[in-house]
């Protein structure tokens, strides 16, 4: 088994933390907004749109700017804001101040979560040559999906005590992991050449690396319904138990815990990038076309297992790919801009499936199916994409 030097462990357990502090409160935010303070599904789409317009800036920025003074400090501080946000929040809640605070440091709170991701990524990328990325980022995943198992379940009795007690938690487990980064990580992404570094707009300039991103936002218009359309489903409209819920939403953590390894392994030596995110999205596809049919709790494990699959291909080949396309000393840069459009896929996701659940009249099959096309567009462009790049013979071995 291959060896990984200490700085590769702190990134694991910090962003093991990270994701359990995320595990805990997102599957139950849409759900808080919506039981709490009587919010429909789009309004609850608008609040992360609100967010993603934020979050777009801050991902971006953080990426350039942890290339250039290094990644330390933004991944410890971005981790220390958003719990102490949090914090902010549950004194409004106990002091029963008005939703609009509550929802604004919640949402700060979501923004200075945004910031870790790609700083997180890219610092990986430091410590790990090319080739052994996706394995490496494999284990991360591995390690932050133990907390996705463990969130959920611990979010779903916690939150029939009360959603402050579940948003404590959460804040908790940020300084966690921001205190082993501070106190432990070694930071080798610092430039001297930050004067002669092409400007941020460059990025733009590059159009197969803005296709890849395209293709990507629209995927992540259906990815984004897990935590948002599909929970508020569950809750309101199939009365499942909270603990329930968090039970399925477990079974996505505990997927990818169990075969995010062995399938990667695969993936390294049997599948081209793009053809592997295109199977993943045709899983993502067939997940959420069928949600609209279950009505059991079988068949919603049965979804949510094709779903964490679609996952498992999506995720490590996406951000390996990005590292494959960047140029050299600017991978916090193209990690932040993919991050940029991931992350508006899914806050725009919430607001779009929630607009179709409304003027479909909650005709759940349809509503599902049409939800389920902007997988199945992702996974044809993928393809046309792959197969566009071997007409060409593209030097970026892709």
């Amino acid at each position: 088994m291959k060896k990984y030097g200490k700085p590769f462990y702190i990134l694991l357990f910090s962003w093991m933390f990270s994701a359990f502090g995320f595990a805990t409160m997102l599957p139950f935010l849409s759900i808080f907004l919506t039981e709490k303070y009587e919010l429909s599904v789009s309004d609850v789409g608008i609040f992360f749109i609100l967010t993603a317009i934020l979050r777009a800036g801050f991902q971006i920025y953080s990426g350039e700017i942890s290339d250039l003074i290094g990644r330390k400090n933004i991944m410890s501080y971005s981790q220390i804001l958003r719990a102490v946000f949090i914090l902010i929040a549950i004194i409004c809640m106990k002091l029963n101040l008005s939703y609009f605070y509550i929802v604004s440091f919640l949402g700060l709170s979501y923004v200075c979560a945004s910031m870790f991701q790609p700083v997180a990524q890219a610092a990986l990328s430091d410590h790990l040559p090319l080739n052994d990325f996706i394995h490496g980022y494999s284990r991360i995943r591995v390690a932050g999906n133990f907390s996705w198992v463990l969130g959920p379940i611990v979010a779903g009795y916690l939150v029939k005590y009360s959603f402050e007690s579940l948003f404590l938690v959460s804040a908790v487990s940020s300084i966690i992991g921001a205190i082993l980064i501070q106190k432990h990580y070694l930071d080798i992404a610092k430039l001297d050449n930050a004067k002669t570094r092409t400007p941020i707009s460059s990025v733009l300039q590059d159009r197969l690396f803005l296709v890849f991103c395209l293709i990507s936002f629209f995927l992540s218009i259906t990815i984004s319904q897990m935590f948002s359309s599909l929970s508020v489903y569950l809750s309101k409209y199939k009365n499942l138990d909270s603990s329930l819920i968090g039970y399925i939403f477990a079974i996505n953590g505990f997927t990818v815990f169990l075969f995010q390894i062995p399938i990667s392994r695969y993936l390294t030596s049997k599948i081209r990038p793009l053809c592997g995110m295109s199977i993943g999205s045709l899983l993502y596809m067939i997940g959420y076309f069928s949600v609209g049919y279950a009505n059991s709790l079988l068949a919603y494990a049965g979804l949510l297992f094709c779903i964490s699959f679609g996952e498992i291909f999506v995720l490590p080949l996406g951000n390996a790919t990005v590292a494959k396309l960047a140029p050299e000393k600017t991978i916090g840069r193209y990690m932040g801009f993919y991050a940029m459009t991931a992350v508006a896929g899914w806050s725009f996701g919430p607001y779009i499936g929630g607009k179709i659940l409304e003027f479909l009249d909650f005709n759940f099959q349809i509503a599902w199916q049409v939800i389920s096309l902007f997988a199945f567009s992702a996974c044809i462009g993928y393809l046309a994409l792959d197969l566009l790049l071997r007409k060409r013979k593209s030097l970026r071995n892709l």
